[in-house]
């Protein structure tokens, strides 16, 4: 959930600001993609700052479309 300080920043930078603590929870390191894309994806598949298991799950299926060799040989 985000914090009012997390809201305030979101509303004045909008999508210039990406919440970087999404990328460590998200298990994207050991994937092979460079952190600011994995960052950027991250932040438009959960743009409220939370990651469920539901969200992971959509997400590393988006990825193996995008990334097929890299993602396959590492799930």
């Amino acid at each position: 959930m985000t914090t009012t300080f997390e809201h305030k920043v979101k509303s004045i930078f909008g999508e210039v600001c990406i919440n970087k603590g999404l990328f460590l929870d998200s298990g994207l390191m050991s994937r092979s993609i460079p952190t600011f894309v994995a960052e950027w994806i991250l932040d438009r598949f959960s743009p409220d700052g939370i990651l469920t298991d539901e969200i992971q799950e959509r997400l590393i299926n988006s990825l193996v479309v995008i990334f097929p060799e890299k993602i396959r040989r590492r799930l």
